[in-house]
């Protein structure tokens, strides 16, 4: 699909230089990487869940299970992140969070929904801090060695 796109820029684009430097990043780019990172990603999307899952007890939804309301809490999270993303705001400001509470308002109620929205933003803040944390440390100590 990225290469079709490039030919089609590249056939209407007007400027006498080439993309051939793009086109050359892009041809390893194929169906079975593709593949590989879809399911790559599939763990992380159900670590997604899970949180919200974690984070929704954390705020006295205990009715909520992990194994049962998983596609509800995969599309509140999947929907959120979205929603993130399309409102071009730093973070999905305001936007993610809100979409959150929206997709939790009729399961859990409006207090739980519009803590767990808040909560779950400073969960994933935190865990983000700590990876960036640990990845530094380990680019810190493989440099060193060398």
């Amino acid at each position: 699909v990225v290469r079709w796109v490039i030919k089609y820029l590249d056939r209407n684009n007007s400027a006498a230089e080439s993309n051939s430097h793009e086109t050359n990043e892009l041809a390893g780019i194929t169906w079975p990487l593709m593949a590989t990172g879809w399911l790559a990603m599939l763990p992380c999307w159900l670590l997604f869940a899970a949180s919200l899952a974690a984070t929704l007890w954390a705020c006295g939804a205990a009715d909520v299970s992990l194994v049962h309301d998983w596609p509800q809490l995969l599309a509140a999270v999947a929907m959120s992140t979205v929603a993130g993303f399309i409102s071009m705001l730093p973070g999905g400001l305001g936007a993610r969070d809100g979409v959150l509470v929206y997709g939790l308002k009729p399961w859990v109620g409006d207090a739980t929904a519009l803590a767990a929205a808040l909560l779950l933003r400073l969960v994933w803040l935190f865990a983000e801090l700590a990876m960036c944390g640990i990845l530094y440390g380990v680019r810190a100590a493989t440099s060193s060695r060398t």
